[in-house]
């Protein structure tokens, strides 16, 4: 099943109708009633997007959502390149890498920091 064909099925509709009432209809961050949607903070490999736990969605309007998105890729990103230039110092490959892996984790966690703050 598409992503889009889950969004359409009726157990998603279902059980993104209950996050919104629990919600009172507003966006969890900005209290906003606009343009909707229920965002899943992780994704689990496997899940159906209505099995997630309640702790798991949260109501964001469009704006929220993008951003939510946006600051979460970044955050991934820099895990990513901090993963890998750790490895890369501690295969010896190059000294200078301990300085990126250092900028690496503060960037990381900075934007850590931000994106806990938000969701």
């Amino acid at each position: 099943m598409s992503y889009s064909e889950e969004r359409r099925d009726g157990r998603w509709q279902e059980r993104r109708l209950e996050v919104l009432r629990a919600a009172d209809f507003r966006c969890e961050r900005c209290h906003q009633q606009a343009k909707l949607d229920v965002h899943h903070k992780r994704y689990r490999p496997g899940a159906m997007p209505w099995e997630y736990p309640d702790a798991d969605l949260i109501v964001l309007c469009g704006y929220c959502h993008e951003s939510a998105h946006g600051l979460a890729n970044h955050v991934d990103v820099l895990v990513e390149i901090q993963v890998f230039l750790k490895a890369a110092y501690d295969r010896g490959e190059w000294d200078s890498l301990n300085f990126w892996a250092d900028v690496g984790q503060r960037l990381i966690d900075s934007g850590q920091a931000k994106f806990e703050g938000l969701v």
